[in-house]
């Protein structure tokens, strides 16, 4: 599995700034309890995991703590944490850690994502945690399914074929994930909703470009050529929060 290279950052949406006030910032854990947080999040059972990971709709503990045994057994066990500090998107402050897996001389790294609650609590966002997509990327790649969510990373591209070889319709996109070893092309019409919230995205996260998508391909299309249907959210986390301040 290859590693995203996460970097420490701290990043501000233009025209949010004011997210990073005083009282947001008092609410933030901070290095030692984040690391802790999440320590303590890998370790729970089906009986405690959503006392430290916020679930989505659908999932259960059981299924939750069954994937999390699934990595241990794939990854190997966690041997670092690290908080790399903050990003502030949309609405909402977001704390990170990474977690470092190693087994025999394999290695890899995923991000841990810290909200606030409603209730004043914080929670790791266990669908970012493990990226989860809507179909395995398998059926995805091989063009086995018309529509599916994915969690992916994104970056502009000059891949212009098929139906989509006019470039002066057509923006392309190359999104890749830590989960697969290829990479796929995405394209959105230039001038839709979704290439503009694309374009804000890249101008702002450049050094995080990630993004949740609803993505769709049919037989008319290239193999690994998706068109973007959707942005769901600017980062990994899907919620009502992230789907409101997709674009932003």
């Amino acid at each position: 599995m290859k590693s995203p290279g996460y970097n420490s950052l701290l990043t501000v949406s233009p025209g949010h700034e004011e997210g990073l006030g005083k009282n947001n910032l008092n609410n933030l854990l901070g290095a030692l309890a984040a690391e802790k947080l999440v320590s303590d999040a890998l370790a729970s059972d089906s009986d405690n995991i959503t006392r430290r990971f916020r679930l989505e709709t659908g999932m259960t503990p059981a299924a939750a703590c069954e994937i999390l045994k699934e990595i241990r057994t794939q990854e190997g066990d966690v041997k670092e944490l690290k908080w790399l500090g903050i990003r502030y998107i949309g609405h909402r402050v977001i704390e990170e850690v990474t977690t470092m897996y190693s087994t025999g001389k394999s290695s890899s790294v995923r991000l841990a994502q810290i909200t606030r609650q409603p209730d004043g609590s914080h929670k790791v966002d266990f669908g970012s945690y493990i990226r989860k997509t809507s179909h395995p990327w398998n059926d995805i790649v091989d063009g086995n399914v018309e529509t599916c969510l994915v969690r992916v990373m994104i970056s502009k591209s000059a891949y212009h074929n098929g139906v989509f070889r006019d470039d002066t319709k057509w923006c392309a996109y190359k999104i890749s994930s830590p989960d697969m070893d290829t990479t796929l092309h995405a394209y959105a019409e230039i001038g839709s909703e979704e290439e503009i919230r694309i374009r804000d995205i890249l101008a702002t996260d450049a050094r995080s470009p990630r993004v949740t998508l609803q993505i769709r391909r049919n037989e008319t299309l290239l193999p690994k050529q998706f068109k973007i249907s959707q942005v769901i959210a600017r980062d990994w986390i899907h919620d009502d929060v992230s789907i409101e301040s997709a674009g932003r």
